[in-house]
């Protein structure tokens, strides 16, 4: 698996790995702080507890990694990923045969699309999120990117939906 694309698609990044890091030095510190001391172990067992979470992302990624190696022919799925059209300032590059979201974990397959749609959240009536959502095969609505806000991504809307309609024709289109 090439580097670029393990990068793009992993879902554990620099920000997990400092804290990872910052966390786990604290944990440390605090341990022989109050070994030192002779003090109560609970807050450096707190600690320890908070950095072995900061891991679970990471293990997360590394097992869609190898379930995209099982599972994919990664070496097709590598070459796709290299010709694949980018959009969204390199968030989303759509293949021949994979949709690839950055930091996703996963590759999405256009088979496994069965609607798509624009997804609008307002909070007191404020658009303060947009994106465009599909729906898997197991019934699960998920983001498939992000879109900026007040209909400034509209042909971007337009551009996505076409191309995941070329490529699966069955899908349905909007919410209802």
């Amino acid at each position: 698996m090439s580097s670029e694309f393990k990068k793009y698609i992993t879902s554990y990044r620099i920000g997990w790995l400092i804290a990872t890091v910052i966390i786990s030095l604290l944990a440390v510190a605090s341990t022989i702080s109050c070994l030192i001391r002779k003090a109560d172990l609970v807050p450096a067992l707190v600690l320890c507890v908070i950095a072995i979470l900061t891991l679970i992302p990471y293990f997360v990624s590394l097992n869609s990694l190898n379930k995209i190696k099982e599972e994919e022919d990664i070496y097709a799925a590598e070459a796709d990923f290299r010709n694949a059209y980018s959009m969204m300032n390199d968030t989303i590059r759509f293949g021949e045969r994979w949709i690839f979201c950055k930091h996703s974990g996963r590759l999405l397959r256009y088979e496994e699309i069965t609607q798509v749609y624009q997804f609008i959240h307002k909070t007191n009536f404020i658009e303060d999120s947009r994106a465009v959502k599909y729906v898997d095969i197991n019934g699960k609505h998920r983001v498939l990117c992000n879109l900026a806000l007040r209909g400034k991504s509209d042909e971007d809307v337009k551009t996505i939906i076409t191309i995941i309609y070329s490529k699966n024709p069955r899908i349905k289109i909007g919410y209802r």
